[in-house]
């Protein structure tokens, strides 16, 4: 539970970071304002068509009275939490790759201020391109393969809604975690996501006291562009509490 606690103290150190210099700030509130707008869209229209997926997926409990009620309400909440799982992550990805000369400038600031940074790795920009397309094409395919799975999860009798809760919100914060460390990692040449996947697994714990609340303050749309940059910043001391770095100036912390 202590290291739940520090992955999440890592994303309000971000947030003082970026607070104390308002002009990185302004910058990294740009993307996520942007993308937002296509949120708020999404969202809208899935409100106006929920009655309409719910009653297409729950034809068959028409004849249930009050029970059937019941069950569209259920199925009604989990395809709101699966369709927040892929928009949350499909809007970081997007946010991220639109904005990353800006993250990676948060990023270096955060790094440049607790010790030497980290030699810059040696990619061609065209393969930089390609891989960073490729990246977010598989997160945003996990996020859809996670939100299927998130919804059978809430067919589950009685339990399935909170079970579909946490199923969402404890695979969200893993991918958000994914997601977001990236520009720390990238300095330090860790460029695919199988060479960041035995740090991250190594510190689960870490990772989704980082992730979780992350990852739900995201789905906020209008808290999201104040997040994000944030996020950024926190994931920064998160990479480098995870390579055995220090998150302090002060030397002794190592």
């Amino acid at each position: 539970m202590g290291r739940v606690l520090t992955g999440a103290g890592f994303l309000f150190r971000g947030l003082g970071i970026v607070l104390s210099r308002p002009k990185l700030f302004g910058l990294g509130m740009v993307p996520p304002l942007v993308t937002s707008v296509l949120m708020v869209v999404g969202l809208v229209v899935l409100g106006l068509n929920l009655d309409s997926i719910v009653g297409a997926l729950t034809g068959f409990t028409q004849q249930w009275g009050t029970a059937g009620t019941v069950v569209r309400a259920i199925i009604g909440v989990v395809v709101f939490l699966a369709a927040i799982l892929v928009m949350v992550l499909t809007f970081t990805t997007i946010t991220l790759t639109l904005g990353d000369p800006i993250y990676q400038r948060i990023s270096r600031r955060v790094d440049a201020e607790l010790g030497p940074l980290p030699p810059e790795p040696d990619e061609a920009t065209g393969a930089m391109i390609a891989r960073s397309l490729s990246q977010a094409v598989a997160t945003v395919g996990l996020s859809v393969l996670a939100a299927v799975g998130c919804f059978l999860v809430g067919l589950v009798p009685a339990a399935g809604a909170a079970l579909a809760a946490v199923a969402s919100a404890l695979t969200g914060g893993r991918l958000m975690v994914r997601e977001i460390t990236g520009p720390a990692f990238e300095r330090r040449g860790l460029l695919q996501t199988a060479d960041r996947r035995p740090v991250l697994k190594g510190n689960g714990a870490l990772a989704l006291g980082f992730g979780v609340p992350t990852f739900w303050l995201l789905s906020i749309p209008g808290v999201a562009v104040l997040v994000l940059p944030a996020a950024v910043a926190g994931a920064t001391l998160l990479v480098r509490r995870m390579l055995g770095e220090g998150t302090s100036p002060d030397p002794r912390e190592h």
